[in-house]
């Protein structure tokens, strides 16, 4: 369980760079190995450590989003909110409830999505760790955008861009002025969604974060190119 929840690590850090391709297909190889991992400490009589099986489930987010498993994770997540060291454990529990979440949220369960997110943020705000907070407003936002809540997206989406910057985050600077452009391109702010999307295009190229700098046809599509 520790070597493939290591793996599983390097893999959430490579794969927000230009190896996001080469680590999505490591995990691709390793994905019965993985699931072996992440199931043994879901057990109640299992002698391993619980809190591994959910923090693999925050590493292999952005994999079983990318290849397919999102119901997989969404039962693992499942699984492990109801476990009892989970359960009595406030900080697992907003990991838990936001993985669970970005999972609900691509699969189009936008009201299972909110709500674990509004839970995930009270919880967050009385954490201190702002790159959490920032990654819980940003979900938080585009599950507003999708949902047609064009004002509350744009509030939460705006405190994450502020709050990223402040911390030198660059990918989530990248990934927050995206989704404000389009924001602004769904209110008819194309003015204020060129400005978004021009910074999203710049940052993403800079550091190369193949997955952000991929929504570059979303200039086209409003008008902003």
């Amino acid at each position: 369980c520790q070597y493939f929840f290591e793996l599983s690590k390097q893999a959430r850090d490579g794969m927000q760079g230009p190896q996001q391709r080469e680590w999505l297909d490591r995990l691709e190889l390793e994905h019965d190995n993985l699931r072996a991992a992440i199931a043994l400490p879901q057990s109640p009589d299992s002698d391993v450590d619980p809190f591994i099986a959910l923090k693999m489930a925050v590493a292999l987010q952005n994999f079983w989003i990318m290849r397919g498993g999102i119901g997989e994770g969404r039962a693992v997540v499942r699984t492990m909110l109801a476990h009892p060291a989970v359960v009595t454990s406030a900080l697992a529990r907003a990991h838990g409830l936001y993985v669970g979440a970005a999972l609900a949220e691509t699969q189009g369960d936008l009201d299972q999505a909110l709500a674990m997110l509004q839970e995930c943020l009270a919880l967050r705000r009385g954490f201190g760790v702002p790159t959490d907070l920032a990654g819980t407003l940003s979900t938080l936002g585009l599950t507003c955008l999708n949902s047609g809540d064009l004002e509350r997206a744009r509030a939460h989406i705006a405190e994450a861009l502020e709050l990223f910057q402040r911390c030198g985050h660059r990918v989530g600077e990248a990934i927050t002025h995206l989704q404000l452009g389009q924001v602004e391109a769904q209110r008819g702010q194309s003015d204020a969604a060129r400005v978004h999307l021009v910074d999203a295009l710049a940052i993403a190229k800079q550091i190369k974060h193949a997955e952000t700098e991929g929504y570059d046809y979303v200039l086209a599509k409003t008008g902003t190119s």
